[in-house]
C-alpha cells in the first residue's frame, strides 16, 4: 500500500470509498502520534546508509508497511492508553 506520496501539503485528496478514507485517516493519525512518541530508532537507514533521521518523511515511509503500522499501533496506542489510565487514576485526567 502506497498512500503518502499523494498526501502532500496543498494536495486535495477526495476519497469516495469509506474504507479507503479510513486507511488514510488511520495512517495520518498514526503518523501524527509517531511524530510525538518516536524519539529514535535503530536499523532504519536513510538515503546515505546512515541512520535515518526521525522526521515526517522517514516516519511516513516506515509506517507504509502494513505489518509495521499494525505493530506501531499496538505499542504506541497501548502506551498512550495506559498513560491516560494512570493519569485518570492519579486524578490528573480530564472529566
Amino acid at each position: 500500500m502506497t498512500i503518502a506520496p499523494e498526501l502532500k501539503p496543498g494536495n486535495i485528496v477526495v476519497l469516495d470509498d469509506l474504507p479507503a478514507h479510513r486507511v488514510v485517516s488511520d495512517l495520518l493519525t498514526s503518523l501524527a502520534l509517531a511524530e510525538i512518541v518516536v524519539t529514535g530508532w535503530e536499523g532504519v537507514d536513510g538515503d546515505d546508509d546512515e541512520p535515518a533521521p526521525v522526521d515526517r518523511k522517514h516516519l511516513a515511509a516506515f509506517l507504509q508497511d502494513d505489518a509495521r503500522l499494525e505493530r506501531f499501533k499496538e505499542l504506541a496506542y497501548g502506551e498512550v492508553f495506559f498513560e491516560a489510565v494512570a493519569a485518570e487514576a492519579a486524578g490528573l485526567g480530564t472529566a
